[in-house]
């Protein structure tokens, strides 16, 4: 049975870097509001999870599951 374990490493990997962009952004001087940074989540890390999350989410080995969270 197929796991999409090559497409889930790949999404997991641009999740990360697109935290890593918040990150950079967030900070302890210098950085954004908190409001700004969960706006950009929602709109450039979140998306990335949830673009094919109602397919994956019936088969979805174990293993995977934990790697998202």
């Amino acid at each position: 049975m197929y796991t999409f374990a090559t497409h889930m490493t790949n999404t997991i990997k641009k999740a990360k870097t697109k935290i890593n962009i918040l990150k950079c952004l967030s900070g302890t001087e210098w950085g954004q509001d908190k409001e700004t940074l969960v706006m950009h989540y929602k709109s450039i890390g979140r998306s990335v999870l949830v673009y094919i999350a109602p397919i994956w989410t019936p088969i979805l080995a174990d293993n995977h599951g934990k790697r998202l969270q």
